[in-house]
């Protein structure tokens, strides 16, 4: 979302004198095709490289050159002395430049007196802060973390007004956690991360453990002809890792190429080096009434805005409101009314936990006269 919404300016992305795709050309990298109606989604790696590891740090890198109070961020470096002063200048860079409150404040002022530029970053700090907290509890394991920034981004889904599936679906798992047993939460969150390695920020998702899981079987498992079979493969899968490591421990004693040394990446310290002097020389992240070229900037959604104004909303959460539950029995041709009877006397026992749910109270209707046998269920809120 942040990609597509923050990524150009209206018509002449050139002269908007802060966007991803001025970044991105700043460092005299490949364009990258991204925005809403763009026809393939945009690379994964180099579009999240571009936030997380340029763009984001340049700006928290200026805002303490602006903050700390000193003539130069190297000469505050060499004089700070505790942590307490490092977090007194994170606060109010956290309250200026990544605050929802600050970007309201500068938009309640005249059009002729805003600064576009700077509310755009103040959106782009915020999100981005919250895309590296997420990243960050994936490999602490901090469960609790992830579940918090989830809760934002179903409203930021809503707020960007072109991915209510992706809304409901993460609204659909908060609101599951939220009426499970104590007991079978833990167990279900506990099995979201996983770390094999037992070392610090070495967990994973189950998902993308799985993948690791099928590459490396690919990679291992070559029997071909009549050595393939299923009970080879089984054997082999359930030793994928330890496989792996003896892969690798082979490639480290006869110091053979492994993949993906060749092609390190590149030090990202100069390319954020040219940012943070950009940032400075156009003071884009200082508040500069009737800035220069301050009509070629578009000042871009508050996502998070419009996903609360959302839930105001007569139509919000259509799908998970309580509905009527119409359930038909029809006899199909060759069964007994016997056969019916017994179907009907288990509906109504299967379904009295939902009846005692104020939130799942059901309308059961039979109708036994016609030809066919059906069953038609909708509850009010899918899958639980």
């Amino acid at each position: 979302m942040a990609k597509d919404i923050r990524h150009s300016s209206p018509t002449l992305p050139s002269k908007a004198p802060w966007s991803l795709w001025k970044v991105n050309t700043l460092l005299g990298r490949k364009v990258i095709s991204v925005g809403w109606k763009a026809k393939q989604m945009a690379p994964f790696h180099p579009t999240c490289e571009l936030i997380l590891r340029l763009a984001l740090p340049a700006n928290i890198l200026d805002g303490f050159r602006l903050y700390c109070g000193e003539r130069s961020l190297a000469t505050w470096v060499q004089n700070v002395s505790n942590i307490a002063s490092v977090t007194k200048v994170a606060e109010k860079i956290r309250n200026e430049l990544c605050s929802s409150r600050r970007v309201s404040q500068l938009r309640a002022m005249v059009p002729s007196a805003r600064d576009v530029p700077l509310e755009n970053i103040i959106l782009f700090n915020r999100d981005a802060l919250m895309l590296r907290e997420f990243s960050s509890a994936i490999k602490h394991g901090d469960v609790g973390s992830v579940v918090n920034v989830l809760s934002y981004w179903m409203l930021e889904f809503h707020g960007s007004g072109s991915m209510p599936k992706y809304a409901d679906a993460l609204f659909h798992v908060l609101l599951s956690l939220k009426k499970m047993d104590p007991k079978l939460r833990r167990a279900f969150m506990m099995n979201w991360l996983v770390n094999l390695t037992g070392h610090d920020d070495g967990f994973k998702e189950v998902d993308l453990l799985q993948e690791h899981q099928n590459f490396w079987a690919k990679v291992i498992y070559t029997a071909r002809g009549s050595n393939r079979s299923w009970e080879w493969l089984s054997m082999i899968a359930v030793s994928i890792f330890t496989l792996r490591d003896v892969i690798k421990r082979v490639q480290t004693s006869y110091k053979t190429p492994h993949n993906g040394k060749s092609h390190t990446s590149l030090d990202s310290h100069k390319e954020v080096s040219v940012l943070c002097e950009y940032l400075k020389e156009q003071s884009l992240q200082t508040f500069t009434p009737r800035r220069d070229q301050n009509d070629q900037a578009k000042a871009v959604r508050d996502l998070l805005l419009k996903g609360v104004a959302y839930a105001n909303t007569a139509w919000a959460y259509t799908i998970f409101r309580k509905q009527s539950c119409k359930v038909s029995l029809k006899s199909p041709p060759g069964r007994g009314q016997h056969d019916i009877d017994a179907v009907a006397s288990a509906i109504p026992m299967m379904m009295a936990d939902d009846e005692k749910d104020d939130e799942g109270d059901m309308d059961v209707k039979y109708d036994l006269g016609a030809p066919s046998f059906k069953i038609a269920a909708r509850s009010s809120l899918p899958g639980l």
